[in-house]
Protein backbone atom coordinates (compact mmCIF):
# COMPACT_ATOMS: atom_id res chain seq x y z
CA UNK A 1 0.00 0.00 0.00
CA UNK A 2 2.81 2.46 0.78
CA UNK A 3 4.25 2.00 -2.82
CA UNK A 4 0.96 2.68 -4.04
CA UNK A 5 0.10 5.98 -2.21
CA UNK A 6 3.50 6.92 -3.11
CA UNK A 7 3.03 6.77 -6.61
CA UNK A 8 0.27 8.90 -6.48
CA UNK A 9 2.77 11.78 -6.07
CA UNK A 10 4.93 11.47 -8.65
CA UNK A 11 1.61 10.99 -11.10
CA UNK A 12 2.60 13.98 -13.31
CA UNK A 13 6.33 13.27 -13.64
CA UNK A 14 4.71 9.79 -15.48
CA UNK A 15 5.33 8.46 -18.60
CA UNK A 16 2.28 7.20 -20.74
CA UNK A 17 3.47 3.72 -20.88
CA UNK A 18 4.20 3.55 -17.07
CA UNK A 19 1.09 5.14 -16.00
CA UNK A 20 -0.93 2.66 -18.65
CA UNK A 21 0.62 -0.41 -16.95
CA UNK A 22 -0.49 1.14 -13.48
CA UNK A 23 -3.56 1.58 -14.56
CA UNK A 24 -4.18 -1.78 -16.05
CA UNK A 25 -2.78 -3.43 -12.84
CA UNK A 26 -4.80 -1.88 -10.72
CA UNK A 27 -7.76 -3.99 -11.86
CA UNK A 28 -10.44 -1.33 -10.72
CA UNK A 29 -11.66 -1.06 -14.42
CA UNK A 30 -14.08 -3.46 -15.85
CA UNK A 31 -14.14 -2.50 -19.54
CA UNK A 32 -10.71 -1.10 -21.88
CA UNK A 33 -13.08 2.03 -22.31
CA UNK A 34 -13.21 2.39 -18.70
CA UNK A 35 -9.67 2.78 -18.76
CA UNK A 36 -8.86 4.79 -21.71
CA UNK A 37 -11.45 7.06 -19.98
CA UNK A 38 -9.77 7.18 -17.38
CA UNK A 39 -5.98 7.76 -19.05
CA UNK A 40 -8.03 10.50 -21.14
CA UNK A 41 -9.06 12.49 -17.88
CA UNK A 42 -5.85 12.01 -16.51
CA UNK A 43 -3.95 13.08 -19.57
CA UNK A 44 -6.21 16.31 -19.57
CA UNK A 45 -5.52 17.02 -15.68
CA UNK A 46 -1.34 16.76 -16.42
CA UNK A 47 -1.63 18.68 -19.18
CA UNK A 48 -3.30 21.98 -17.10
CA UNK A 49 -0.80 21.17 -14.51
CA UNK A 50 1.93 21.66 -16.38
CA UNK A 51 0.67 24.67 -18.78
CA UNK A 52 -0.53 26.81 -15.54
CA UNK A 53 0.76 30.69 -15.10
CA UNK A 54 2.76 31.17 -12.75
CA UNK A 55 4.26 27.15 -13.13
CA UNK A 56 3.72 25.13 -10.12
CA UNK A 57 6.30 24.61 -8.01
CA UNK A 58 7.39 20.84 -7.09
CA UNK A 59 8.95 18.96 -4.47
CA UNK A 60 8.22 15.06 -4.58
CA UNK A 61 10.30 12.78 -2.21
CA UNK A 62 9.84 9.61 -3.70
CA UNK A 63 11.17 5.64 -2.40
CA UNK A 64 13.89 4.15 -4.27
CA UNK A 65 11.86 1.36 -4.47
CA UNK A 66 9.48 3.16 -6.70
CA UNK A 67 12.18 3.67 -9.02
CA UNK A 68 13.52 -0.08 -8.88
CA UNK A 69 10.19 -1.36 -9.55
CA UNK A 70 9.63 -2.60 -13.39
CA UNK A 71 6.14 -1.25 -14.30
CA UNK A 72 5.15 -2.55 -17.76
CA UNK A 73 8.55 -3.84 -18.15
CA UNK A 74 12.09 -3.41 -17.86
CA UNK A 75 11.98 -0.35 -20.65
CA UNK A 76 9.11 1.03 -19.49
CA UNK A 77 10.99 1.45 -16.10
CA UNK A 78 13.66 2.63 -17.70
CA UNK A 79 12.01 5.35 -20.00
CA UNK A 80 10.39 6.45 -16.61
CA UNK A 81 13.56 6.95 -14.80
CA UNK A 82 15.36 8.11 -18.00
CA UNK A 83 12.19 10.59 -18.30
CA UNK A 84 12.65 11.70 -14.36
CA UNK A 85 15.94 12.93 -15.05
CA UNK A 86 15.19 15.08 -18.49
CA UNK A 87 12.25 16.64 -16.13
CA UNK A 88 14.88 17.48 -13.55
CA UNK A 89 17.21 19.06 -16.15
CA UNK A 90 14.65 20.84 -17.95
CA UNK A 91 12.71 22.23 -15.49
CA UNK A 92 14.10 24.39 -12.16
CA UNK A 93 10.49 24.37 -10.77
CA UNK A 94 10.67 21.06 -9.85
CA UNK A 95 12.98 19.01 -7.25
CA UNK A 96 12.80 15.67 -6.56
CA UNK A 97 14.37 13.67 -4.02
CA UNK A 98 14.69 9.87 -3.61
CA UNK A 99 14.14 8.21 0.08
CA UNK A 100 16.82 5.39 0.13
CA UNK A 101 15.41 1.77 1.45
CA UNK A 102 17.90 1.72 4.12
CA UNK A 103 15.93 4.85 5.41
CA UNK A 104 12.88 2.54 7.28
CA UNK A 105 9.90 3.96 8.76
CA UNK A 106 9.39 7.79 7.60
CA UNK A 107 6.48 10.06 8.04
CA UNK A 108 5.02 9.16 4.89
CA UNK A 109 4.27 5.83 4.97
CA UNK A 110 0.86 6.55 6.43
CA UNK A 111 0.10 8.19 3.18
CA UNK A 112 0.44 11.28 1.15
CA UNK A 113 0.62 14.43 2.50
CA UNK A 114 1.46 17.87 0.77
CA UNK A 115 2.35 21.48 2.24
CA UNK A 116 1.33 23.94 0.78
Amino acid sequence: MAGDVLARAVRLFQVPADERAIVEGSRAWSTADDIERFIAMRAEHHQAMTERQPPLKIWSVIPEGLLRQEVGGRAVAKAQVEHLIDRLRGDPNTTIQVLPLSAGAHTGMDGPFMLM
